[in-house]
């Protein structure tokens, strides 16, 4: 009888440490409002909220559909906007890296296809479709481009690409999903959501 409440009390200890630690992840998971609340807290030059990115130093922003991209993921290297919807696509991100040397505001949708191969090294197939230079709504040059790729080599996704040249940084952004679902004029509109000051 005694060993029977030892193990009962053991399990009993077991059990709470788990159902403590679930909750505590499910908190964690619940809330990213409140994680991106308190990091905007420490750093005033930088808003994020559902739909929204801001750096102020850098001078630029960018909108989103919180509802569409509505899963925050893990950030690859120079990405500061990571989302998904909830099937994993479509997908945007926002990035911001050291202009790459050797490279135009014209030509830089070979160096983005190059850099998709290495952020992807199983994806095959990358191909520039169009380029155009563009103006932003407030007059800034900018480079728009749609890549077309295939994801681990056999699922067929579309990309488009906005670049911006801003104090000797590269921003882009884009957004992905498979080929027609949702049209290309919908992603590049999403794409088109940033946002640069002069």
């Amino acid at each position: 009888m005694g060993k029977m409440s030892k193990y009962s009390w053991i399990v009993m200890v077991i059990a709470g440490f788990a159902l403590l630690t679930g909750c505590a992840q499910e908190s964690q998971k619940a809330a990213p409002a409140e994680v991106v609340a308190t990091a905007s807290a420490t750093d005033s030059s930088i808003i994020f909220k559902p739909g929204y990115y801001e750096d102020k130093n850098l001078g630029f922003s960018f909108t989103y559909p919180a509802v569409v991209f509505s899963v925050e993921v893990d950030k690859k290297i120079h990405e500061v906007v990571a989302r998904e919807g909830a099937q994993r696509i479509p997908a945007c991100t926002v990035r911001v890296l050291d202009m790459p040397a050797g490279y135009t505001l014209e030509n830089i949708p070979e160096w983005i296809k190059k850099d998709l191969k290495k952020m992807y090294p199983a994806s095959k197939r990358h191909k520039i479709i169009e380029t155009n230079m563009i103006k932003l709504e407030n007059g800034i040059d900018a480079n728009y481009a749609l890549l077309k790729w295939r994801y681990q080599g056999s699922i067929a996704l579309l990309t488009a690409y906005i670049s911006v040249f801003k104090d000797g940084k590269l921003i882009t952004s884009n957004s992905t999903s498979v080929p027609g679902q949702p049209p290309v004029e919908q992603l590049t509109e999403w794409a088109k959501a940033l946002k640069v000051t002069q």
